[in-house]
């Protein structure tokens, strides 16, 4: 009896795992799209002419920094998981 109850807590943190690594991949997976259309924006408006580079280059490099530590935050808690 005993044996039974550690494997199906074993079970169930696997299955709490998978669950916790799959929402973790999705929300890196979202950051990554942003991060790449952010930065796809930025370049596309630094090289227009007739944009204002100012609120360019304020704007867009601070939520694109925030973004790559997210990722790599979330990079981390992956790791981690993989690790247990």
């Amino acid at each position: 009896m005993i044996f039974g109850f550690f494997g199906k807590k074993k079970a169930q943190q696997r299955q709490q795992n998978s669950r916790v690594r799959a929402d973790l991949e999705s929300e890196r997976e979202g950051l990554t799209v942003e991060l790449e259309l952010l930065e796809k924006k930025m370049n596309v408006e630094l090289g227009d002419e007739n944009m204002d580079r100012t609120t360019t280059r304020s704007r867009y490099p601070k939520r694109i920094v925030e973004l790559r530590i997210q990722i790599d935050a979330i990079g981390r808690k992956l790791d981690t998981l993989s690790d247990s």
